[in-house]
This record gives C-alpha cells, sequence and structure tokens, in this order.
C-alpha cells in the first residue's frame, strides 16, 4: 500500500513570488496548462520546467506523505521492499524524518524527470528508455499511460497568485485526478508552485492506495 502512494504522488509533478504591476499584461494561467501538457507530450523536461517547479511540488507532497505515515504510527512494513519497509520506518524518528524526506525529494525528483525526458509521462516511451534513480524500482508499476492536463474551471487571485482547477486524466488506468493547482508569478507567465488541495488529493490516494 505505502509503494503505490509513492507511485501516486508522481503525478504531482504533472500532473518565486515576485510583485508585479498588472494581471492583465500576463499570460492566462489556463495557457499554461497547454504549454505544460506540451512539454509532457514532447519530453521536454527545460520547457516542463518553465512551468512548473518540480523541487517544490515534491516537497510539499512528500511533507504530506510523511506527515500521514508519523499520523498513522507504527505501519506494518511486511512485504515491502526493504529500502521502502527502512524508509517508512525510519520516518517515525523525527531526527530522521527530515533525511527521508530529502532523499525522496530528490529521488523521486530524479525519477519523474526521466518520466518526462523518456516519454514515459506521454504514454510513448522511447526505444529503451528506462527509469532513473535509486528509487526506480519501486515505482515499476507506474502507469505509462498519457498523462492529460485539462482546466475544469477559472482561475481565482489569491494573494498575488493565482489558483487554477484542473483535472489530470489518466489514460493508463482511466482515472481523473482534480488538482488545484497554485501559481504564481514568473515572467510574462505562471509556474506551478504548489497543489492548493493536497489534503483532499492526499485522501483519494490513500484509498486508492488501500484497494
Amino acid at each position: 500500500m505505502i509503494s503505490r502512494c509513492l507511485r501516486l504522488f508522481l503525478f504531482l509533478p504533472l500532473l518565486l513570488l515576485t510583485a508585479v504591476p498588472s494581471f492583465a499584461a500576463r499570460q492566462a494561467p489556463e495557457a499554461v496548462l497547454t504549454e505544460i501538457q506540451r512539454a509532457v507530450d514532447a519530453g521536454d523536461l527545460p520547457a516542463f520546467e518553465r512551468y512548473v517547479d518540480v523541487d517544490a511540488l515534491l516537497d510539499q507532497s512528500a511533507s504530506a506523505l510523511i506527515a500521514g505515515l508519523q499520523k498513522a504510527g507504527k505501519v506494518d512494513t511486511s512485504g515491502l521492499p526493504p529500502m521502502l519497509s527502512l524508509m517508512v520506518a525510519s520516518v517515525q524518528d523525527p531526527s530522521m524524518a527530515k533525511q527521508i524526506k530529502s532523499l525522496l525529494v530528490q529521488e523521486t525528483g530524479t525519477f519523474a524527470r526521466s518520466g518526462i525526458e523518456s516519454g514515459f509521462f506521454a504514454g510513448k516511451p522511447k526505444a529503451d528508455a528506462k527509469p532513473k534513480g535509486l528509487l526506480a524500482p519501486l515505482f515499476g508499476d507506474v502507469s505509462t499511460g498519457r498523462k492529460e492536463l485539462r482546466a475544469r474551471g477559472a482561475s481565482r487571485k489569491v494573494n498575488g497568485s493565482v489558483v487554477l482547477p484542473a483535472t489530470i486524466h489518466d489514460f493508463g488506468n482511466g482515472r481523473d485526478y482534480k488538482v488545484d493547482l497554485g501559481m504564481v508569478p514568473s515572467g510574462q507567465s505562471w509556474k506551478v508552485n504548489r497543489i492548493a488541495n493536497m489534503d483532499k488529493l492526499v485522501s483519494r490516494l490513500q484509498k486508492e492506495a488501500a484497494e
């Protein structure tokens, strides 16, 4: 179950705050979704990272995952790979949790970025493409179906940033994941740096992981 939770958190990357003179001169937040989707489909990592702060999203999701594990207390790790079992057990120790989070963000970032570059997240992996990173073996059953971002409502202003309701559709499992994308100004456009509905998303992923 825990390993599935970790895998599902990889959607998040799909799936900096500065003063600006006007919202009107800036690219529409909805247009950013099109740019992100184009980058995913093209396997263009530099373009993807122009519009998505991968490390910020992974930091947020890792914090939520670790908090959930700590709240759950002792977790049955029988049947988990040794590395994952050690990580799950270690987060209960506050002195170790920070190191585990750092490792999780770093290695999940490596895997997520390779997933974009290799074409895995576009549903059309390049020849001989393989997941990268120490945790790659734990993500062996990540759906390689195309991930598609779709707007599901108008963006709203929130203290100099915006929140755009969107849906990530996974053509691999046919499911939709609602994400409220927090965006901050970046040049003449916007950059996704958080998931505003993280608590609801985590609850949804936990239920799926238990299935």
